[in-house]
């Protein structure tokens, strides 16, 4: 059995929608003259092993999944012809401001709600944010630095996609067919005065480096957040969604159902909600 976002594909519609409903945001997009498929988001969760295999740590939007068990881990829906399916993970190696290290935390601690995920490295924090249209990834400056220079933070990146940097300081992450399939989105900085500047992205061997100007970083009101934005490129073949169906309950007052399965490679996705 394929491990998915949902691995009980023939469970009943009442106990998916337990997971679902008890969701109050998702009851709050479900205004029947202003409903929008594309904005539904499933919150971060976990249920228990399916046949052995850890279910992990999970959310979604309208084209990715996400999961955050053992680091952040991005998955594009791109459709069942693509294989193998393109993954998009990251790890924080380091944190630096002239010589003084931010990331000492040996094994970062999760915590998370419903739609926003955080890892503590020690000196700041690393967030992901679950969005309708893909993963805000932020890290967060709670202090000033003891040190002066440049912030410098570098990332690993683990993928079956290859970078391609791109106009605007993005990232483009490409399949062997020289298709976009993620995009690592051009940083900015903002302080607690509201003050911004940009973060150069630089693709370097085995991930990512963005570098804040320490002059810059001198004049700052903190906390400091640093906020990319990690998106799927809807570019490609093959269908995302693969199976729909829609069913009317006259039990709810919001009562029509909408099922559908979502693809990426042989992983298949079951997603309900009510409206």
């Amino acid at each position: 059995m394929n491990h998915t976002l949902f691995p009980a594909v023939a469970t009943t519609f009442v106990t998916l929608a337990s997971l679902l409903s008890a969701q109050s945001s998702l009851s709050a997009q479900a205004a029947p003259r202003a409903f929008d498929v594309h904005s539904i988001r499933t919150p971060i969760h976990s249920l228990p092993d399916d046949e052995g295999v850890p279910y992990g740590i999970w959310a979604a939007g309208d084209a990715y999944k996400v999961a955050f068990d053992g680091g952040m881990r991005f998955v594009p829906y791109a459709g069942s012809d693509v294989q193998p399916a393109p993954t998009w993970s990251w790890r924080t190696v380091s944190a630096r401001v002239g010589e003084l290290e931010l990331a000492t935390a040996a094994a970062p601690r999760l915590t998370h709600g419903d739609w926003r995920a955080e890892y503590d490295l020690g000196g700041l924090i690393e967030a992901y944010d679950v969005r309708a249209d893909g993963v805000e990834q932020t890290f967060v400056l709670r202090e000033r630095p003891a040190s002066g220079g440049d912030f410098v933070l570098r990332g690993a990146v683990t993928s079956s996609l290859q970078p391609l940097a791109g106009e605007g300081r993005n990232v483009s992450y490409v399949d062997a067919g020289g298709k976009a399939r993620v995009c690592y989105g051009a940083a900015t900085a903002v302080d607690a005065a509201g003050r911004r500047t940009t973060l150069g992205t630089t693709v370097v061997d085995g991930g990512l480096e963005l570098r804040l100007d320490g002059g810059w970083l001198e004049g700052a009101v903190f906390p400091l957040v640093v906020d990319p934005l990690l998106t799927a490129v809807t570019v490609g073949s093959g269908a995302q969604v693969t199976e729909v169906a829609v069913e009317h309950d006259g039990s709810f007052v919001a009562n029509v159902w909408y099922a559908e399965v979502r693809v990426t490679g042989t992983d298949h996705d079951l997603r309900l909600f009510r409206t």
